[in-house]
Formats: structure tokens, sequence, C-alpha cells
């Protein structure tokens, strides 16, 4: 596969019991999606419930990285994290929505090997979702 500025995996963490996956990540959604948001935006929907409560378990959270990210374009080191929010909603319908944000979070994930990160369920106790040396584990906070 022609990377074009992505890594090629997305993880998916399931807080609830505690599986993680890596799995590549597709060449049709590097070419039909825009960038991190476009990507996130399709792998919400493959997770999402129809109708779900923005604060339950059901309700994925997805954390992307676009093909610029870690490149030397200047501010090309955001993070889109995708998920249906809790504020914003119309006629008792909730939008899912992106937020990007600064740092170097974006960069970070992608040197650890992912473009994404699809989070769903809920964690029976605090945990954290440690990336290092090519592992991903959730370990107790």
């Amino acid at each position: 596969m022609s990377r074009f500025g992505y890594v090629g995996s997305i993880l998916r963490v399931d807080l609830s019991t505690g599986e993680i996956r890596k799995r590549d990540l597709p060449q049709d959604l590097v070419e039909g999606f825009l960038g991190g948001l476009g990507i996130n935006l399709k792998l919400y929907r493959e997770e999402a419930k129809p109708l779900s409560d923005p604060l339950s378990p059901t309700n994925p959270l997805v954390l992307g990285a676009g093909p610029l990210v870690g490149t030397e374009v200047p501010g090309a080191t955001k993070l889109v994290a995708t998920t249906k929010s809790p504020i914003f909603s119309k006629g008792g319908k909730h939008f899912v929505d992106g937020a990007v944000c600064g740092g170097r979070l974006g960069v970070q994930l992608k040197r650890a090997g992912y473009d994404h990160v699809v989070i769903v369920g809920k964690a029976e106790e605090p945990v954290y979702l440690n990336l290092e040396d090519g592992r991903a584990e959730l370990l107790d906070a």
C-alpha cells in the first residue's frame, strides 16, 4: 500500500473487555476520506450505535492524525478527536463532531505506529492507554 503520509494502522481499544486490536488502515479509507477527520468520521460510523446517548459506553471516541502530521509542514502536529457531543444537539439529537487538539499528541501517535485509535466501552476502574515500543496496553491509573 502506498502510505502517502500514513503509518498504515488503526488501533481499537475496548475498555469494557480490555481487548486491544491492531488492524491495517485500508487503502479505500485513505483514498475515499480526506485526512484525519474524514477517516475518523468513517470509523465512528462503523462503531456507533444509532441514537446512543453521548455519555454512554456505546458512544465511541476516535482519535486520528492526518497524513501531514509528523511532516515539516508548519502546524502539522494536530490530532482530531471525534465523538458524539453531549453539548451540541437539536431536537434531542446530538451531533457528531471533531475537536482539533494542539500539542504533540498527533505526532506521538504516529511515532507509536498508529494513524487512528478507536476507543469503545467503559472500564470498571480508571485505566490509561500506554503506547510504547510498538506495544499497546491498558494499565491501572
